[in-house]
């Protein structure tokens, strides 16, 4: 059986190494293990002069290209228009603001009408919904802020519990959304 060399040891050290052990099998012991460490110091110092592996080389070329997503990243979300803020609801809330109720009302009675605030819109469609989101109403397109709400939307509002509404509007070629607005109704009294 023969054994493997050490994996820092090349195959042509190895055969020096077998070389003077071979030569000098015969020769006494002392003989025998300066032969032996003569091959073992020469192997040593070849291997010393080779110099060591980069190491660094593998995590380096890790952190670079990790750089260089990052940077083909920020520029592609750069050269990407960031989503309007109409779509998320943010800004464009703030164009139409409730009045009547106001958002967050607490109510002892159905509201006979809905009111906002908004400049120049027209075409403005009112929906109602109940606190799962189902859509209990919706209006036809009126022009102002102001929507009287018919026997069937106040008929659709009669239990207590929470409730939305929201407005649709057109001002010129924008859509302005106002809400979703809450609403809650308590018990009612009659």
């Amino acid at each position: 059986m023969t054994e493997r060399p050490p994996p820092e040891l090349d195959p042509v050290a190895d055969l020096r190494v077998k070389a003077a052990l071979q030569s000098s099998s015969r020769a006494p012991s002392q003989s025998h293990d300066a032969a032996i460490l003569a091959a073992t110091r020469q192997t040593a110092a070849e291997i010393r002069s080779r110099g060591k592996p980069r190491r660094w080389l593998i995590p380096a070329s890790l952190a670079a290209s990790v750089v260089c997503v990052g940077v083909w990243t920020a520029w592609i979300n750069q050269r990407t228009s960031p989503l309007d803020d109409s779509l998320r609801g943010g800004v464009v809330s703030k164009a139409i603001a409730a009045l009547a109720p106001p958002d967050g009302a607490v109510l002892n009675s159905v509201p006979t009408e809905l009111g906002w605030l908004s400049t120049a819109a027209t075409d403005c469609v009112v929906e109602l919904r109940d606190s799962q989101a189902l859509v209990l109403w919706r209006s036809e397109p009126v022009d102002g802020a102001k929507l009287a709400l018919p026997e069937s939307a106040q008929a659709a509002l009669s239990a207590p519990g929470l409730y939305y509404w929201r407005v649709d509007c057109r001002s010129g070629a924008e859509e302005l959304v106002g809400g979703p607005f809450r609403f809650e109704l308590r018990r009612m009294t009659d």
